[in-house]
């Protein structure tokens, strides 16, 4: 959808007072990965099913490819300037073992489905001697202010590039003298294998599902980001979260749905202060691009956005004024900011393939950036939410995402200007 941004600084007019009330890796592996697993307020921790080994440990990991001898795939490493942002190729032995990188270039890796397909074009591929990646370059010109966005590919061109397996200088390839071979079929003899996002609205764990004539069942399931897989003779290769897992063809099914990880988190917001009334405004925060704002009693919050949409951020500052704080880095761009209640709500938009777009909710008391679903717009109404999906229904849910009910609305075009609730009606 299109992103509406407003340039402006945050005034406070005169006011009463307030009241104060295991990569496994030889070598130092991607810079500016996620943070170590926060259990967040839902106590979400991260496991490993029976049949299945983690391979790496703090990966960003998008795309994976695989020959004979070794495993190979795409890590995103982000920098704090986006002009900045790594993709690192990294590679460790079939068996398990060290991981090592390759090569590194500027960029991001290209599209929103990262590790599939981008017009027809595989993002990672091998052959005999070489790995080739199709990624968006990065703008290290501050006149060029589209940053690392793929959401901007208008402006930016993805380059294809190729690496020796054996590492070295990273070079470009003319796109029509190479074609990525197609990713490997995910069917092994009568097995079938594929994955499926969380699906939290629904009560519904993510999932690598394997089917075969005596009926499915999940090898690894639960609050997770799952990505693509490859097969080979001996076991099922898959990411989790941009980490590297591997499991038999026959492994057991997950006895455990209730595992997780969530892989962002943010800060708390700013202790409350008293208020001192007065009678002109006063500026709160610099000018810059805001994308969505709200307040409780003792803070103003927002999202602001940049010129990369990669470099957003939730903000809050004091009423009674102060420096501004960064509760949490957002790779992309937030929307409808709810403060009405003990955590702050909003609807995330992104397009890196690395992180859920829909519903984000973070404690004030700081922890996990949790990940409730895919709608596209939300609003909150006392202790519940409601939610727009991509195909334009409406649904109300309980705070935690629990509880869902159709209202009996499709409007695909709401999303463009958002809805709101008042005595039990919806306007849009």
């Amino acid at each position: 959808m299109a992103r509406i941004c407003l340039a402006m600084a945050l005034v406070l007019a005169g006011c009463g007072a307030g009241s104060s009330k295991e990569d496994a890796a030889s070598d130092a592996g991607p810079v500016s990965v996620h943070p170590p697993p926060d259990a967040g307020p839902t106590g979400l921790v991260p496991q490993t099913p029976p049949g299945v080994d983690r391979l790496t440990t703090g990966e960003r990991g998008a795309a994976l490819a695989l020959d004979g001898q070794r495993l190979y795939w795409a890590s995103q490493a982000y920098a704090a300037n986006a002009g900045d942002d790594q993709i690192l190729l990294r590679s460790m032995p079939r068996a398990g073992g060290a991981a090592t990188t390759l090569a590194n270039l500027p960029g991001v890796m290209s599209g929103a489905s990262v590790g599939g397909s981008t017009g027809g074009v595989e993002l990672l591929s091998a052959d005999q001697d070489a790995l080739y990646l199709s990624a968006v370059n990065c703008s290290r010109d501050p006149a060029n202010s589209y940053g690392c966005s793929p959401a901007v590919s208008r402006e930016a061109s993805a380059v294809l590039y190729r690496v020796a397996k054996a590492g070295g200088a990273v070079t470009t390839v003319d796109p029509a003298s190479r074609s990525l071979a197609s990713a490997p079929p995910q069917i092994s003899g009568t097995r079938s294998y594929l994955t499926q996002d969380p699906q939290p609205l629904l009560g519904k764990p993510g999932c690598l599902q394997i089917t075969n004539l005596g009926g499915s069942h999940c090898i690894d399931r639960g609050m997770y980001h799952y990505g693509p897989l490859l097969l080979d003779d001996a076991g099922v290769f898959y990411l989790r979260d941009g980490d590297v897992f591997r499991a038999g063809l026959d492994a057991p099914a997950d006895p455990v749905d209730t595992d997780g990880e969530w892989t962002e988190s943010g800060a708390a917001v700013p202790a409350p202060q008293a208020v001192t009334p007065s009678a002109s405004a006063t500026v709160l925060a610099p000018a810059g691009l805001l994308n969505s704002m709200a307040i409780d009693e003792d803070n103003v919050y927002w999202t602001a956005g940049s010129d990369s949409l990669y470099a957003g951020s939730l903000q809050a500052v004091p009423k009674a004024g102060g420096a501004p704080v960064t509760l949490a880095a957002l790779r992309g761009s937030g929307y409808d900011l709810d403060a009405s209640t003990s955590s702050l709500i909003f609807s995330h938009f992104t397009d890196d393939g690395l992180s859920f777009s829909g519903i984000r909710r973070l404690s004030k008391q700081g922890g996990a950036l949790e990940w409730l679903g895919r709608p596209v717009r939300t609003l909150v109404d006392g202790d519940s939410i409601v939610y727009q999906d991509t195909e334009g229904s409406l649904y109300r849910a309980d705070l935690d995402g629990g509880n869902r009910v159709s209202l009996g609305v499709n409007q695909p075009q709401m999303s463009w200007g958002g809805f709101t609730v008042s005595n039990g009606e919806i306007f849009w």
